[in-house]
């Protein structure tokens, strides 16, 4: 048996992967205090990669034939953002506004080449005697967004802000686009009360501030709303024959639509000994609910990929707080301590369903290690309680 030792022309590897960034911006005011500008980032990737094979025979383990594959992919996304601002002081009045919109286009191409048994040291796939094939796709998602928002200020002790948005992602069908995510804060800043002020020199800050909002999620792939037909399926078509055939390759979830959460908070900021000592505590509640999930299905159900769903609702409360001091002792040496804690407990309000129970992990024997419920925190661990353990064979005694 003939062997050749592997050498750089026996499998030829090579790659290329190009990244280009881009921005470009205009801005304008017509009048004081209003501005508009217009902002434009474009980036694109280019990869591509051609794998080459020459025969060989290492005695258990042979390849009789060349084989070259080359892929490419291409993407591009683009983000257009047109703001329109307006922010101006009246004596002890602060005032800005903000409208804007935006889009955003990202778009992705696959393909796939191949051939086999072309002439030693050729690389070509054109080359190939046998064995070409050629596979490839594309995906679009583009999202909207109208936005706004207002705040107020009253001789820096009084703050007020508003904002609201409205999303439009590909991702979902056309009866479920769209949504509306608004959001609201206020603020008081104690500190520059004059009761305080002239009487607590030591005191730097203290805002007591709250609110409440909504985020929208629309990370999943594209397309999830219809159905992937894919083909090339063989199935018997009942006198020992086979015919080619194509089936859905996952169940389409026409009724999806935006994940939302809602969050209240309230807080506390406080500063002292000219910014030495800092304090900063918020305690909070947040609602998630329609959260887009991949619901387990039965493989008898023909579906090769689990559908994706809106599937329930979980909610997370806590606190967090974050103590600090900081200090110059001089020009070259100065220092800073931290003390950071958080809280947090969340719950399965509901999955949908009553009955609904998604599974992970697993020990020997195929036993899931965790569930997710309603009642219950995300993804806990259901385990085999255990008494105990044989440390001896004397212990232990057949029926």
């Amino acid at each position: 048996i003939g062997v050749r030792l592997v050498g750089s022309e026996m499998c030829i590897r090579d790659r290329d992967n190009t990244k280009v960034f881009l921005n470009a911006y205009a801005s304008i005011e017509p009048i004081k205090g209003l501005k508009y500008k217009i902002n434009i980032t474009p980036d694109f990737q280019f990869y591509r990669y051609n794998n080459h094979t020459e025969e060989y025979d290492f005695g258990l383990n042979t390849k009789d034939f060349t084989e070259t594959t080359e892929t490419q992919t291409r993407t591009r996304n683009v983000l257009v953002e047109n703001l329109l601002t307006f922010d101006r002081t009246f004596d002890v009045h602060k005032i800005s506004v903000l409208a804007g919109y935006t889009y955003q286009d990202t778009r992705y191409r696959y393909l796939s080449g191949g051939g086999r048994n072309m002439p030693a040291g050729i690389s070509e796939i054109d080359a190939s005697a046998d064995g070409m094939s050629v596979k490839g796709n594309s995906t679009r998602s583009v999202m909207t967004s109208i936005l706004g928002r207002v705040f107020y200020s009253y001789k820096d002790r009084y703050l007020f802000t508003a904002t609201i948005r409205r999303d439009g992602s590909s991702k979902f069908g056309s009866n479920n686009r769209y949504g509306n995510f608004p959001s609201v804060s206020v603020g008081w800043n104690m500190a520059e009360e004059s009761f305080i002020k002239n009487k607590l020199s030591w005191l730097d800050q203290l805002k007591i501030r709250g609110g409440y909002g909504v985020l929208g999620n629309q990370e999943i792939d594209d397309y999830q709303y219809t159905s992937v037909v894919t083909t090339g399926i063989n199935y018997p078509d009942g006198d020992g024959e086979l015919l080619v055939g194509a089936f859905p390759k996952n169940f389409a979830s026409l009724d999806i639509r935006w994940e939302e959460t809602a969050m209240t908070n309230v807080g506390i900021d406080f500063m002292a000994f000219r910014n030495r000592l800092s304090l900063t505590v918020d305690w909070y509640v947040k609602n998630t609910k329609d959260i887009l999930l991949s619901v387990p299905i039965p493989i008898s159900t023909g579906g090769a990929n689990d559908p994706v769903r809106n599937a329930g609702k979980i909610r997370n409360k806590g606190f967090e707080f974050n103590i600090g001091w900081n200090d110059r002792i001089n020009n070259d040496f100065s220092y800073s301590a931290n003390f950071i804690g958080s809280f947090n407990r969340n719950e399965v309000i509901n999955m949908g369903t009553d009955s609904q129970v998604i599974t992970g992990g697993t020990i020997h024997g195929g036993t899931w290690t965790t569930r997710t419920l309603a009642g219950y925190p995300i993804a806990g661990f259901w385990l085999i309680p255990c008494d105990g353990y044989f440390n001896s064979c004397l212990l232990y005694t057949s029926p």
